[in-house]
């Protein structure tokens, strides 16, 4: 308890040291976002060159008035100086005439310069903020781990992954190995913690001497070395090698600890080789009482690409085409997949043309927010689930509010409007074609040809949500949840 509260620490002073901005870009959860922030870093760096070069012309002028000038101001009395007339005339022609002469006054009007700043202040309040490193640091330390990557080639910018091979234009810096070391640490993964703790120690001591500049020094790094390897030892000693929450090496870091006669068989075998933790999956649709935590396995599982239906369920499964019998889709059906019985699931492929996707995307490019979670207080952010979205609705209704209020009968207009709209019955009963309009073109002929094919009623506000439009960003994911809520608190209606 004591080492993760020192690590704790350390986490905490080394991000005080980051820029503290506003809270509400998360950049790091979109890929879309990541995309327009090439563009704007692109235009920023030109405008710094632009402010760069700015500052030399002005700088040249000005250095070439001290070079003549400086020393002539180094008199030992200034009334002694000013008594000769000849040191008054040139004092007088140094702050008039000369300050034209050589370009100074231009320099000192010349607001190019405060334009520039203004507009170079503007555009880093676009900018990622503290939380979007500690965010993409945990998405490269979650692709690390389900996928296995190499922590070395990761460090100089190379991903490997099924014998292909996908090199990075940048190799990680110091300061972004050490994000995701802790990031690792944190996480459990204590072996791993270390090892890319370690990956940035050497880095820092490649670079150092160089002219880079980073946040963190040798000493810093070397302090996190340290206490994370004191935190690994202490946790491998008191609960293992691993369990559902952490992981380490077979061996402890301290001398004095490997000694210890629980790791006679690792020291005999000299186990350098990391551990794979006992999977737990569980069955595909068990009935037992689960929760979200223990599903983790199947998550990351699936996620590597392992197919975890056996060929029994997959035995009966057809693809078709879907036309109901409706002489209108018998000219056009739709091309179903079963995927299985029960429950029954299915995916109904070219639903959608390419161009109504692009729409979609083109509509939620400039509307992304970050997505955000059930939790016991509401709905919140987290690294649990890294996307961005908004809403794309399909209908509104404009119902007579004048029959509403004579049927409810309530007090006023607005408390029948309210007695409806807080009531899902009373939304669905006044939720008619008659008094639905298109939100939108698009989403609403999409809704439509949803509705042909599944025969579902969509257009009632309690019938279906809008269009969610997500995107995803580094290491993008949304954890693993239960989101058919009732059946385990015996809500339910099916036997």
């Amino acid at each position: 308890m004591i080492f993760n509260l020192v690590l704790k620490l350390y986490i905490i002073e080394l991000l005080s040291r980051f820029v503290q901005c506003s809270q509400e870009a998360d950049v790091f959860s979109s890929v879309t976002e990541l995309a327009k922030l090439v563009n704007k870093e692109r235009e920023f760096i030109q405008e710094l060159e632009n402010l760069a070069e700015q500052f030399e012309k002005s700088s040249k002028s000005i250095r070439k008035y001290l070079k003549f000038n400086k020393h002539r101001v180094e008199a030992s009395s200034e009334e002694q100086y000013v008594g000769n007339p000849i040191n008054s005339l040139s004092l007088i022609n140094r702050l008039s005439v000369e300050l034209d002469t050589y370009n100074v006054s231009s320099a000192l009007k010349d607001n190019t310069t405060d334009i520039l700043l203004d507009k170079l202040r503007n555009m880093t309040k676009e900018f990622p903020e503290q939380k979007d490193l500690i965010g993409a640091s945990n998405g490269i330390h979650l692709l690390q781990e389900h996928y296995r990557l190499n922590i070395s080639l990761l460090c100089k910018g190379v991903i490997e992954f099924e014998n292909q091979v996908f090199p990075s234009e940048h190799d990680l810096t110091p300061d972004e190995i050490t994000m995701i070391g802790i990031s690792a640490n944190n996480d459990g993964f204590h072996d791993s913690g270390v090892e890319w703790l370690n990956a940035a120690k050497q880095k820092y001591l490649t670079l150092k001497g160089s002219d880079r500049l980073f946040s963190d020094d040798v000493r810093r790094i070397d302090k996190l070395v340290v206490h994370a390897k004191q935190i690994h030892d202490h946790i491998l000693d008191h609960r293992g090698q691993f369990s559902g929450e952490h992981r380490c090496n077979s061996l402890p870091f301290d001398a004095k600890l490997r000694k210890k006669k629980k790791y006679r068989e690792a020291r005999r075998t000299n186990s350098s080789v990391r551990v794979e933790k006992p999977r737990k999956l569980i069955p595909l649709y068990s009935l037992e009482n689960i929760g979200e935590t223990s599903l983790r396995e199947n998550f990351e599982q699936v996620c590597k690409g392992e197919v975890l239906r056996t060929p029994d369920m997959d035995a009966d499964k057809q693809c078709r085409l879907l036309h109901h019998r409706n002489p209108y889709l018998l000219l056009g059906p739709f091309k179903l997949e079963e995927l299985s019985f029960a429950p029954y699931i299915t995916v109904i492929h070219e639903l959608m043309f390419d161009s109504e996707m692009e729409y979609f995307k083109n509509l939620a490019s400039g509307q992304l927010e970050r997505s955000g979670h059930g939790s016991g207080s509401g709905s919140t952010t987290s690294l649990k689930r890294t996307s961005k979205q908004t809403w794309l609705d399909h209908r509104i209704f404009n119902p007579n509010q004048t029959e509403i209020h004579l049927k409810m009968g309530g007090s006023t207009v607005n408390d029948s409007l309210r007695m409806v709209y807080t009531d899902p019955g009373w939304t669905s009963y006044y939720s008619t074609r008659e008094t639905m309009e298109p939100a939108d073109p698009v989403a609403s002929k999409v809704s439509d040809r949803m509705e042909l094919a599944t025969r579902f009623t969509l257009y009632k506000y309690s019938s279906a949500e809008p269009f969610q439009i997500a995107n995803y960003g580094l290491g993008g994911q949304y954890s693993q949840h239960m989101d058919p809520h009732g059946y385990w608190d015996g809500v339910t209606n099916i036997d």
